[in-house]
């Protein structure tokens, strides 16, 4: 990772700390436009109400990662978690190269830096 791409990271980072107290969705721009930045391929269901109950907020991948798929439920620090989406996360968590989980605002910053070494490691 360069310097100036090190800088941002880190910003980004600072900044969330800041916002730990956003609204879901506000979240899950600020993670897909993150992902994007990166050169993530980012699936989002439009309208969640569509679909079945426990599909993940995102479901992700990285061109240069084969054999890694991410599907990530969003939740704020208090949002509830539904039993269907524990459900499908824990078996989607059985598929090799799955990373299936819930995430919130405040463990953000520690996925990032994982994902930037992934990325660029």
């Amino acid at each position: 990772m360069s310097r100036s791409e090190a800088q941002r990271a880190e910003a980004e980072r600072i900044v969330l700390r800041i916002k730990t107290h956003m609204a879901e969705r506000e979240f899950q721009k600020h993670v897909v436009d993150s992902l994007k930045a990166r050169g993530f391929v980012v699936w989002v269901f439009p309208i969640m109400k569509r679909t079945v109950a426990g599909v993940p907020d995102l479901t992700f991948w990285h061109p240069q990662r084969p054999g890694r798929l991410y599907c990530w439920e969003l939740k704020t620090e208090h949002g509830r978690i539904r039993p269907e989406q524990i459900v499908a996360l824990a078996h989607l968590s059985t598929g090799p190269g799955i990373d299936a989980r819930i995430v919130k605002p405040s463990e953000w910053p520690a996925l990032l830096a994982e994902i930037d070494g992934e990325v660029t490691g």
